[in-house]
C-alpha cells in the first residue's frame, strides 16, 4: 500500500490513489506539473499546492473525529465484553 509509504504527494483525479512526490522535486516541477497515475494511467495536469502530506490526511479533523470515534467504540466494546463474562 504506497499511501503509507509515500512522504508527499497528490491523490490521483480518477481513481483516487496516492501518487507519491518527492518533496526535494517540487521546487523545480512547472506549476502546473503534468503526473500520470501508476494505477489508473490517467494523466493530468496538478498545480504544485495540490502536493500534500499523507500527514495531511490522517491529521485532517474529520479523519480525526472517525478515528477517535472508532476508539470509543472499539472500547466500548471491550467493556461489554468484559461485562458479559462476569
Amino acid at each position: 500500500m504506497t499511501f503509507w509509504f509515500a512522504s508527499s504527494g497528490i491523490s490521483c483525479g480518477r481513481c483516487g490513489k496516492f501518487i507519491n512526490t518527492m518533496y526535494e522535486a517540487i521546487p523545480s516541477l512547472p506549476d502546473p506539473f503534468q503526473v500520470t497515475c501508476p494505477y489508473c494511467s490517467y494523466t493530468a495536469s496538478y498545480r504544485k499546492a495540490s502536493i500534500h502530506s499523507y500527514r495531511d490526511v490522517i491529521l485532517a479533523p474529520s479523519n480525526i473525529r472517525a478515528i477517535v470515534a472508532l476508539i470509543a467504540i472499539g472500547g466500548l466494546l471491550l467493556l461489554l465484553n468484559l461485562i458479559a463474562r462476569h
